[in-house]
């Protein structure tokens, strides 16, 4: 989960059309539930390595990773594909 706070704004600052419009933006760009990229966004190989040298992959994922590399699946794996969206399940949005 990654929240971004945006300094100097708060929820009130906008209108409820805005909030609308930001939320309606962010769903038409972002893919959420079952859904994912065609492709790895760029950098994501790279945020995957620095998340793995602070925090050890489980054996599960460490497999798949490995076993998708050595097949040649550069950017269609589907762990990669599926890094920057809003996913699905237990997930919330809070306006």
């Amino acid at each position: 989960m990654a929240a971004v706070p945006i300094q100097g704004l708060t929820r009130q600052d906008l209108t409820q059309v805005q909030k609308v419009q930001i939320q309606q933006g962010i769903k038409e760009q972002i893919p959420t539930g079952f859904h994912h990229h065609r492709q790895a966004l760029t950098g994501t190989k790279h945020v995957l390595e620095d998340i793995s040298n602070h925090v050890e992959p489980t054996l599960y994922i460490l497999d798949r990773l490995v076993s998708n590399s050595k097949q040649g699946g550069g950017g269609n794996n589907k762990i990669m594909q599926q890094l920057g969206t809003l996913g699905g399940g237990n997930h919330f949005w809070k306006s």
